[in-house]
């Protein structure tokens, strides 16, 4: 059992939007911190400001969302959080139409 399908069994009342983006391993707006780190892992860095940033950076992120092949390890998601839930997310892959 993968460590999303325990999280999933172990918290039948999440929303159904919720639900259905851990178990595709994508993130949405309205998730908790705890929600993405079981969807995605540890982010590769974390800042605070006036709204707190994670940042998902390379090889490690890609392997993990199955999209390692032809990606420059460079490449970052930043996901936005304000009071500890997802309010957005800035990526460059929208132009391949993988998210968002």
């Amino acid at each position: 059992m993968t460590r999303r399908e325990a999280y999933l069994r172990e918290h039948p009342d999440l929303a159904a939007e919720i639900r259905q983006s851990i178990e595709e391993a994508i993130i949405c707006a309205g998730m908790t911190k705890d929600e993405v780190r079981i969807t995605w892992g540890a982010p590769t860095v974390i800042q605070k400001h006036a709204r707190e940033m994670w940042t998902y950076t390379g090889i490690d992120w890609w392997d993990y969302m199955g999209l390692s092949e032809d990606l420059d390890p460079r490449e970052r998601v930043y996901v936005f959080f304000v009071n500890g839930v997802v309010t957005g997310w800035h990526d460059n892959l929208d132009e391949r139409g993988s998210r968002q």
